[in-house]
This record gives C-alpha cells, structure tokens and sequence, in this order.
C-alpha cells in the first residue's frame, strides 16, 4: 500500500522541517511563533499516526479477507477432491465396461477395472487403441453413431460385439455420451455384458424354433395357444390349411369368432376351463 509508505515517514519529515525551521528562524529573524510552530508540529505528527493506523487497520482487513479466500479456496478443492475421488470410486467399482475415447482423434485415453478385465487390455495398451480396434462393425457403422452422438450429446447404440485382446467378440450393450473434458471433446462410453442374457435368447429361439418345427408337422392336429382374452397368439400349419387364412388374418383374433363362428365361448370350452383354473 503507497500510503502505509508515505504515512511511515511523515513524522520524520514534520520533525525535520520544524528543526530546520527552529535552526534557521534563530539566526535569521526573531518573528517566529515557536509556541505555534510547535503546536503545528504536533499537530502533523498526530495526524501522520492517526493515518498510519487507518492504514493498518486497512492493511488487515484486507490481510484477514485474503485468509478468508484462501480458506474458501482451500474447502473448495477439498471438496473437489472429495468429489473426484467418489466419483472414480463408483467408476472404478462399477460392473459395466467404462471408458473415455477423443472425439477427433478416436483414441481411447482412459478405462475402469472392469474394460480390463472383461476385454483383457492392460493399462499400457489403452494408449495404443482406437474405438474402431474394439468395435467389431464396419468403420461406417461406427461413424453413423459417433454422427448421432454429436447432434444429440448421447445416444443409445444398442446390442454390438466388442473384439476382446485375444480376439475373441463379447456381446454387449452400449450407450455413449458426448462430454468435455480439460477442453476438449470426449466420448464417454458404457458398455454393459450381455453374454448371459445372450445365451438365454438363444436358447429360446432355438426352443421356439423345435416347437414350430413339430407343432407344424402334425398336418391333421390344430394347435393354437392363447392369451388370457382367449386371442390366437399362434397357430400351427392345420389351422391355417383348416381355415383358409393366413397367420396374419388369424393372430390376434378371439378364437371362439374366427374358429366357431360365435360371439363368446363354446360351451364347456376346454381351453377357457383351463385359463380359470390354470390346470390342463
């Protein structure tokens, strides 16, 4: 402070003017009012004191208002920290397949515990990898949904297959979001395994598949399986060849109106008996 300068050497100057002034009046000429002089003298010492107190006083607010920023910024990165910290913690202990790649260039910068352990890439080949390394889909297919994810900021992908170190595809899930990040434009991608949930698709495709297969090879039975409603939800080959229709003018339709030609229920209908009872 330029003041707190000044104000510091005041006095001094006051007690040097009035010595040369007491010095040079002495000798010089008798008309001096020393009493006044004196009191003038004194005057400008208090006032330089009274000054130089305001400044201090001033100095330390401003000293104690500068703590009081420093404590503030202090909190506010603990806080911060705190804040990263739970964060990486939930990303780290997540289940799903988490990791960042650059919009520009397609590299991927960063992945959690779980892109290691389910794709088999250890920590030093991140910084070798491109998205289109992991994604085992055409370049176009890849650069169609990095186009949705600009427009929108995020984007469900859906079912893909991730190519694993080994070389092997895992079937997952994806969805992507588009974020900044230390000033640049990062794809934030999540990636949930669905090799179970795949099996178990297969598995009842397959099922459905021999249930189709059979049912259509008795040529003489009609089988038809119903909802609670007693609508057709499928048919075999006999019921199309027995009603003139296809599957599609069948499902959906009361099987008492489209099979009987009636308005409700035939009398003692087994398949209603059953849907009451849920016995056979």
């Amino acid at each position: 402070n330029k003041s707190a300068v000044w104000a510091q050497y005041l006095p001094y100057l006051s007690v040097g003017a009035t010595s040369f002034l007491l010095i040079w009046g002495y000798g010089s000429t008798p008309y001096i009012n020393y009493i006044t002089l004196i009191e003038f003298v004194v005057l400008v010492m208090g006032l330089a004191f009274i000054r130089q107190k305001v400044t201090l006083d001033e100095s330390n607010q401003m000293l104690a208002t500068t703590l009081s920023t420093i404590k503030e910024l202090n909190l506010a990165d603990e806080a911060l920290k705190e804040s990263k910290d739970r964060y990486y913690s939930v990303v780290e202990q997540a289940s799903d397949i988490i990791f960042l790649w650059d919009l520009e260039t397609k590299c991927l910068l960063e992945g959690n515990l779980s892109f290691h352990r389910l794709l088999g890439y250890s920590v030093e080949d991140i910084s070798s990898l491109s998205i289109y390394d992991i994604v085992a889909h055409e370049k176009e297919s890849i650069n169609n949904n990095l186009e949705k994810v600009k427009k929108d900021r995020q984007h469900f992908i859906g079912q893909r297959k991730y190519r694993k170190k080994d070389g092997s595809l895992l079937d997952v899930e994806v969805s992507v979001s588009l974020i900044s990040l230390s000033g640049r434009e990062v794809i934030c991608t999540v990636v949930r395994d669905i090799t179970e949930r795949k099996l178990v698709e297969d598995a009842l495709a397959r099922s459905e598949q021999e249930k189709t297969a059979i049912l259509d090879g008795l040529k003489n039975v009609s089988v038809e399986y119903l909802d609670p409603q007693m609508r057709i939800i499928w048919l075999n080959n006999a019921v199309q060849k027995h009603l003139g229709l296809s599957e599609k003018e069948i499902k959906g339709k009361l099987c008492f109106e489209i099979i009987q030609g009636l308005k409700g229920p035939c009398p003692g209908c087994t398949a209603l008996k059953a849907l009451q009872t849920a016995q056979p």
